[in-house]
């Protein structure tokens, strides 16, 4: 289990940063497609200077920008967006009963595991970002990449976060 902060609701097209743990709207997508599901970032994680390891969360309940929700990884879709590699953890909600079964992206719709290739190459077309989706990774490899991308902080760097 992962706790991921929410930027992105699902059906939404407002983005939020969360600036000294509060929510700021930092985008307004304009094309017709909201995003399918809550997007955010797993805390305590980096793949670059300032780039903390982003996550999709699949719930029935919509999550709010700067809520923590306890999440259950089951894959990671790898990416490249303007030639720099790129990825998206994926997960559900742990609290949600709706989704005990769901352990792994097998278990996931393939219409699900579609609509979210499909969101990121229509957000690359109206942004004039080069998206190249590569492919799902197991369950296994995500849980990897996050323990390969997590960032141990001392009691006293964390006390000014």
């Amino acid at each position: 289990m992962v706790d991921a902060v929410i930027e992105l609701q699902a059906d939404t097209r407002r983005k939020y940063k969360i600036i000294d743990g509060v929510p700021k709207l930092s985008e307004i997508r304009y094309f017709a497609m909201p995003s399918p599901i809550a997007c955010g970032y797993i805390t305590h994680t980096s793949i670059g200077p300032d780039k903390p390891l982003e996550i999709l969360v699949i719930d029935s309940e919509p999550s709010y920008p700067g809520c923590m929700v306890p999440s259950r990884v089951v894959g990671y879709l790898e990416m490249y967006k303007n030639g720099e590699e790129d990825f998206r953890v994926i997960s559900v909600s742990d609290l949600n009963p709706r989704y005990n079964e769901i352990q792994s992206l097998s278990d996931l719709s393939i219409f699900t595991l579609n609509e979210i290739k499909q969101y990121y190459v229509n957000y690359g077309k109206l942004h004039n970002c080069d998206i190249n989706i590569v492919r799902y990774h197991a369950r296994e490899e995500a849980l990897e990449l996050v323990k390969e991308r997590t960032v141990f902080y001392s009691k006293e760097e964390n006390s000014s976060h």
